[in-house]
């Protein structure tokens, strides 16, 4: 599923959370992050601020599903706008 998304929310999880999360990283994803959802979720901001690999995956951090939501999406309608995504 990771392949074939363009936003992939993150709450709370354990060690296949943090494998989906790194696929969706390499992926070069629209990240959200949902804080206070516990988990894996409290790790991922440090765990990428170590990583030396870096991507063009845009990651987003919010504590309550709306806003997490309305700043995915708008990314993603950005990303429409200024034509990074093609279709066929």
């Amino acid at each position: 599923n990771i392949f074939n998304s363009e936003i992939v929310i993150f709450t709370g999880g354990g060690i296949g959370t943090l494998n989906e999360f790194s696929l969706a990283y390499h992926e070069c994803k629209i990240i959200g992050i949902l804080g206070q959802s516990g988990g894996i979720t409290r790790k991922i901001e440090s765990l990428v601020d170590g990583l030396a690999y870096r991507t063009s995956a845009k990651l987003f951090y919010a504590n309550t599903p709306a806003e997490l939501l309305d700043l995915t999406i708008a990314e993603r309608e950005k990303g429409l706008d200024e034509s990074i995504y093609h279709y066929e």
